[in-house]
C-alpha cells in the first residue's frame, strides 16, 4: 500500500469524502478510513484515504505550508486545500481542488480530534524545517 516506511499517527473509520475539483460540484467519494501519516525519510506528514471495502485511493496529500487544513466544529466537516495538476488528459496547469471529511459513521468526538492533529501539524506552518 505504498505505508511500510511511516507510523501511523491517528486514523478514523467510516469517514465520508467529498471532493471539489476547479469549478465543478463537490462530488461524493463514499465513505472510508482515513489516517494521518509521518515519515522519518524524509521527515513529513500525509493524510491518506482509501475507500471501505476496495481499499481504492480517494486522497493523498503531503502536509506543507502550501496546503490549507481547516475544521469547521459547527458543521464538523476538514476541508484540506491544495492545487494539484490538473487531469492527464489537458495537461495544463494546476487547480484548486478541496478535499471535505466528514465524521460519516465515525464518532464526532474521534472525527473532531483527529481533525486537530492535523489542523495543528508543523508541516503546514511556512517557518517549517524538515
Amino acid at each position: 500500500t505504498g505505508e511500510e516506511d511511516e507510523t501511523v499517527v491517528a486514523e478514523v473509520k467510516g469517514v465520508k469524502l467529498l471532493v471539489k475539483r476547479g469549478s465543478r460540484d463537490f462530488v461524493d467519494c463514499s465513505r472510508g478510513h482515513i489516517k494521518l501519516l509521518s515519515s522519518n525519510d524524509p521527515a513529513g506528514e500525509r493524510l491518506v484515504f482509501r475507500r471501505e471495502q476496495v481499499l481504492k485511493l480517494g486522497m493523498n496529500v503531503r502536509l506543507r505550508p502550501t496546503v490549507r487544513c481547516g475544521f469547521s466544529e459547527e458543521d464538523g466537516v476538514l476541508r484540506v486545500i491544495l492545487k494539484e495538476p490538473k487531469d492527464a488528459e489537458r495537461k495544463a496547469g494546476e487547480e484548486v481542488v478541496i478535499y471535505a471529511l466528514k465524521a460519516g459513521t465515525a464518532s464526532k468526538k474521534e472525527f473532531s480530534e483527529f481533525a486537530s492533529m492535523v489542523t495543528l501539524s508543523p508541516h503546514l506552518e511556512a517557518s517549517y524545517k524538515p
